[in-house]
């Protein structure tokens, strides 16, 4: 009897164990749903804005959006007055729905001297690409 009594506990002991391991519901766990952005992937430091500007274009073609925003804003930290970059940025925030952030762009070049309707023109192409 006592031999019997140890084996059911013993297999109700293991049996967590071995169904831990089976697929349950087939659902997802819970931090895999989460509805937030993706984080972009910190890619290698650049020497000089136009690389951040070149790299910047690879990632936006990609769709990879985000990336392209950290590149165009690590180019601007160098050159903060660097057009090319101000403008990718925008049309980069646009994409995503970033909507303030790209008119913040966009106002920044204008007070800079820029041509407004030139600068939405050029946004809007990006944007295109």
């Amino acid at each position: 009897m006592k031999a019997l009594r140890w084996q059911l506990l013993s297999g109700l002991l293991f049996l967590p164990l071995v169904l831990g391991g089976c697929g349950g519901s087939g659902g997802t766990a819970p931090e895999e749903t989460a509805t937030s952005a993706p984080t972009p992937t910190p890619l290698p430091r650049l020497a000089n804005p136009d690389a951040y500007l070149d790299r910047g274009i690879k990632l936006m073609d990609a769709g990879a959006y985000e990336s392209a925003i950290a590149d165009f804003t690590a180019g601007l930290k160098l050159a903060p007055d660097h057009k090319q970059l101000s403008i990718n940025r925008a049309a980069a925030y646009r994409l995503v729905g970033r909507t303030a952030d790209a008119q913040a762009d966009v106002d920044r070049l204008v007070a800079l001297g820029e041509d407004r309707a030139t600068v939405e023109l050029l946004v809007s192409l990006a944007q295109r690409r």
